[in-house]
């Protein structure tokens, strides 16, 4: 059984707020390295660190955008405008109203 996107969303919120609590730990940790670095290796270490979490904050983002939006790509005026063109022509009425009021369903 699937579930619900209300569900959906509550566990992807969750799920986030951790992975940018932990992120936030992460970009704490290699400051505090930085700063207490007392050799070469030290810092190097600190560094690391530092772009693992920058590393992270770009997925984050990434994950973020695709989630939010669906997957992406490019857009095609011409397979839109014939989308459009089979759904006017081509079915009743009743059916591109349903279609609209599905679409706004989902938005």
């Amino acid at each position: 059984m699937a579930r619900s996107p209300s569900i959906r969303r509550k566990i992807f919120q969750i799920k986030y707020k951790e992975r940018k609590r932990h992120l936030e730990t992460l970009e704490q940790l290699a400051m505090l390295c930085l700063l207490d670095a007392e050799d070469e290796a030290d810092e190097d270490s600190a560094m690391l660190i530092a772009a693992m979490a920058i590393d992270e904050a770009v997925k984050l983002k990434q994950d973020m955008r695709s989630k939010k939006f669906g997957s992406r790509g490019s857009y095609n005026r011409a397979r839109s405008d014939q989308f459009f063109n089979i759904l006017l022509h081509h079915f009743s009425d009743r059916f591109f109203m349903s279609w609209l009021r599905y679409d706004d369903f989902l938005h």
